[in-house]
């Protein structure tokens, strides 16, 4: 082949790989944008979920003191501001776990797309 040929055969590789790369970067970023969004409404979703089932521990636990006639005052009482406090704790640290892993996510996606971006540099070395 004549050397005006493989020039051009060349530029036309760089920029098919340069396409691709700038493609695959573009489809990393998506996909941890859309992951971290996947693991906040997971994250949601548990939430709710563990605010029912507490809510259903408390007036269960209520509706046993009351039928055995006891009081919310002194013990009882404290039993169920420690239950409350705890459910609280549990619900507070599945949010910030939640947050913690779709910020994870969403940064491992930018991170890859920055991967791809940089794969450019060699195709133009």
């Amino acid at each position: 082949m004549d050397p005006a040929t493989l020039a051009v055969l060349s530029t036309a590789t760089k920029v098919i790989g340069t396409g691709a790369s700038l493609y695959g970067a573009y489809s990393s970023y998506e996909a941890g944008k859309d992951a971290a969004k996947a693991a906040k409404q997971e994250t949601a979703e548990n939430i709710r979920r563990a605010q029912a089932q507490d809510r259903a521990a408390l007036a269960e636990t209520r509706a046993r003191l009351a039928a055995q006639g006891l009081q919310f005052s002194g013990t009882p009482g404290r039993y169920m501001d420690e239950m409350q406090k705890e459910q609280g704790r549990q619900i507070d640290w599945t949010r910030r776990a939640g947050s913690n892993r779709a910020r994870v996510l969403r940064d491992q996606g930018k991170s890859d797309a920055l991967g791809s971006l940089t794969g450019i540099a060699g195709y133009w070395s």
